[in-house]
């Protein structure tokens, strides 16, 4: 068996932006009331942008118990906890902003409503990144600096750029058993098997960052959902890598 690793370049067609909209008070009904205004002044203030290829999407919702939180992770860290400090019931809504047709737009354009959508989510109060996690919190406890991207790019349809990988990622491993083959004075014949490996792939700084803290402090909520989307952290052309592994039959000269 041998193996072939392909790559070929798609350029994001879409941005997101992840957001938290969130109300916090001792009363659970007090803290849904400025939940729900929240959303709806982030909700306004995006359509007052009149754009009509962006969309907030809802991500789901969390409620927690702010006071019990901090306590809970002061325990886990060996801290001492603070038996004077109140509790509240914070509600927080993960929100999505989708941006889509922003492969044509120019360096300077895509900047520009960037930052727009930035000042948009922060002059309406909602948290960009969201900001509600378990790493935010130990951040906070700790004194952590954990940088976080604000936007990702995503290429919403990579089969194109996948398709091409995979035939970069076959002739690479066919050019590898023939030399085998050759070495060993026989002929490469069929395919028995064909299966797809894991392709290596750069690891994002603040990734690295959070499963750190992830690690040291035994938090599991961090785990990255495989949903086989291609995004990157930057805008530009955006590497679609795969990895075959081939089983080839082996033919003797006679």
């Amino acid at each position: 068996m041998v193996t072939g690793a392909g790559e070929a370049s798609a350029r994001p067609d879409r941005l997101e932006i992840e957001l938290a909209a969130a109300g916090s008070a001792e009363l659970s009904a007090d803290a849904l009331v400025k939940y729900r205004d929240a959303v709806q002044k982030t909700q306004e203030a995006f359509a007052g942008l009149g754009l009509a290829n962006l969309k907030l999407e809802s991500r789901g919702l969390g409620i927690a118990s702010a006071g019990n939180a901090q306590n809970m992770a002061m325990m886990q860290a060996g801290m001492a906890t603070n038996a004077g400090l109140k509790s509240s019931t914070d509600i927080t809504g993960s929100l999505r902003l989708v941006l889509t047709e922003i492969d044509h737009l120019s360096e300077q354009e895509l900047t520009d409503l960037v930052s727009k959508l930035v000042d948009t989510a922060r002059d309406s109060g909602a948290t960009i990144g969201g900001g509600s996690g378990t790493t935010a919190l130990m951040a906070r406890i700790y004194g952590q600096q954990v940088s976080q991207s604000m936007v990702t790019f995503v290429v919403a349809n990579p089969e194109k750029a996948r398709d091409e990988a995979y035939h970069h990622a076959f002739g690479q491993a066919k050019a590898r058993a023939e030399r085998l083959a050759a070495l060993a004075g026989v002929r490469l014949g069929k395919v028995l098997s064909l299966d797809e490996a894991p392709a290596d792939a750069p690891v994002a700084e603040s990734s690295r960052q959070a499963r750190l803290m992830a690690t040291i402090y035994g938090m599991g909520d961090l785990s990255e959902p495989a949903d086989g989307r291609v995004t990157s952290e930057k805008f530009g052309d955006v590497p679609v890598r795969v990895s075959l592994r081939v089983r080839f039959a082996l033919e003797t000269g006679e």
